[in-house]
């Protein structure tokens, strides 16, 4: 499940892709204090979209209902939440954790699976589990509450941002509450009047959803005459796509700007590092563009399957396949440390390719 190893496509290959794009637009206030933000070091995001576009054999909505009228080649999503995100680590996207460094302009990755980074805070890693349900009643609970936009066909995907509730303002992100990951919710399935059967290799028995390339917009760059970032924040940035193949749940990470660790430990404990390796899925290249205007992208090509089952017909009365799309900002990529905060973290783009095969 984590980390396929892909065969590069057979001659008979058929291929559809659906794009997701979602854009961020996002504030960061500047303090020196640690290495991981803490609630005066946060990544302010605001205005947040979604959009999402299926060619080729696959219908996309932002509800399941098999007969809505509104399958067809892109969904969507807005919402403007004015919420705030600090760095966490996930290796399932059920359990989450955060930690503060005790040095400034420095990182707090841990370097083994044994032992926590040298530059952490006594107090360590506090994991958290899911709240069950919303409504800002997990003050102290070691749970994240979410607050939830429902979905609307046509306009809207279900969008749930979840956080640690830190005040008694119920029901809502309040000043001192700290944002974890934002959720997507989308469904897929097939346009013809035959379900599509895929499994996660590359052969001649069955078809093969996977994930051809997430790409990047609205990177700043250090000038027109060079293509390099101006700053290493953006490498923290993470996509996770989970996907359910009728028996369990698959999760998927990505790290898809240049430089980004893929190679790191998440904590499984509180304090104390009880470390698991790390499900970041193999780029088979990463590619800076062109500068424009002071800002410039990152392409990450991937093979990675989805464990994702069967995809239903047009008229199956179950409606489509669920994928839920996750956005956070990575703790412990080594370049998550204060000396990488910047003014503004200016509206990135991320488009994500699926293909069959």
């Amino acid at each position: 499940m984590k980390n396929n190893n892909i065969k590069k496509a057979a001659n008979r290959t058929k291929l559809f892709s659906a794009i997701g794009m979602f854009t961020v637009s996002a504030a960061m206030l500047a303090s020196s204090t640690f290495a991981w933000f803490t609630m005066n070091d946060t990544v302010k995001v605001t205005n947040m979209q979604v959009k999402a576009k299926a060619e080729k054999g696959l219908l996309i909505n932002e509800v399941a209902t098999y007969n809505d009228t509104n399958w067809d080649e892109s969904a969507t999503s807005s919402t403007d939440t004015g919420f705030t995100l600090i760095p966490m680590s996930t290796f399932d996207g059920n359990t989450w954790v955060h930690a503060n460094s005790a040095a400034a302009n420095d990182s707090g990755k841990a370097q083994n699976a044994t032992t926590k980074g040298v530059k952490m805070a006594s107090a360590g890693y506090k994991l958290f589990t899911l709240a069950d349900s919303a409504g800002g009643n997990n003050l102290n609970s070691s749970k994240l509450d979410f607050l939830t936009t429902v979905a609307t066909a046509g306009s809207q995907a279900e969008t749930n941002v979840y956080y640690m509730e830190k005040d008694s303002t119920t029901r809502a992100i309040g000043d001192t509450d700290d944002g974890a990951f934002v959720k997507y919710s989308y469904y897929l399935k097939s346009s013809g009047t035959s379900d599509i059967n895929v499994d996660t290799t590359d052969d001649a028995d069955g078809d093969m959803l996977y994930v051809k390339s997430i790409e990047v917009g609205g990177l700043d760059a250090t000038g027109p005459d060079t293509v390099a970032l101006s700053h290493d924040l953006d490498k923290t940035l993470r996509v996770g796509i989970k996907v359910n193949n009728g028996t369990s749940d698959n999760f998927y990470t990505f790290a898809p700007v240049k430089d980004a660790d893929e190679d790191y430990f998440i904590a499984t404990a509180n304090d104390t590092f009880a470390a698991t390796a790390d499900s970041v899925q193999p780029a088979t290249s990463k590619t800076l563009g062109t500068v424009t205007s002071g800002k410039t992208t990152c392409k990450s090509v991937y093979s990675t399957a989805l464990d994702i089952g069967t995809l239903p017909n047009t008229v199956n009365t179950n409606g489509g396949k669920k994928v839920d799309v996750y956005l956070w900002f990575e703790g412990e990529d080594s370049n998550c440390k204060t000396d990488n905060i910047y003014t503004n973290l200016n509206e990135l783009t991320v488009a994500i390719e699926f293909g069959l095969k």
